[in-house]
């Protein structure tokens, strides 16, 4: 397992990235996190971010223990969802703000009091916002093993090259 690890240092500074992500909501778990914000956030927009956010980065997981077995161009054109992902994140989180707005407008038309729908509007934007940052650290790390993998490759061929005009002379 190790020589696994040590032979895909992509995956390797993705899996750090998934223990901390992990970790991290383990203790959002643990501190009744997602129970609060499933019982206050209405429209539940956090929780489809959160989610298409959890299968794209896997996905990127994917692709990064892929990346020396497959070709190339065929690894940075799966990293088109990732693209699109983190264009549509904070999308969702806009609109998850609108929605707590026109909450909220109906709340004081009604008369109530509360606050309690601009909950929907911040959380919705935190997650839109975060979403897109995760996102885009996971795609440094799999466009820098992208990058590492040519760079290798041109060095293998460059020296291949060298050899068949030493041999040929």
């Amino acid at each position: 397992m190790l020589d696994q690890i040590r032979l895909k240092p992509t995956f390797f500074r993705w899996f750090l990235l998934m223990i901390v992500l992990a970790v991290t909501s383990f203790y959002g778990l643990i501190d009744g996190f997602f129970k609060s914000l499933y019982t206050l956030e209405v429209s539940h927009i956090s929780f489809l971010i959160i989610f298409l956010t959890l299968g794209t980065i896997l996905h990127v997981g994917w692709i990064c223990w892929d990346l020396k077995t497959t070709n190339l161009a065929f690894s940075q054109s799966r990293l088109m969802w990732l693209n699109e992902m983190i264009s549509i994140s904070p999308l969702l989180g806009i609109m998850g703000t609108v929605v707590g707005f026109v909450l909220q407008a109906n709340t004081l038309v009604s008369g109530s009091a509360g606050l309690a729908p601009l909950t929907t509007s911040f959380f919705a934007t935190m997650f839109g916002v975060g979403a897109a940052i995760i996102l885009r650290v996971t795609r440094a790390i799999a466009r820098d093993g992208m990058y590492q993998l040519q760079r290798q490759k041109e060095v293998s061929d460059l020296v291949s090259s060298r050899r068949g005009v030493g041999e040929a002379a």
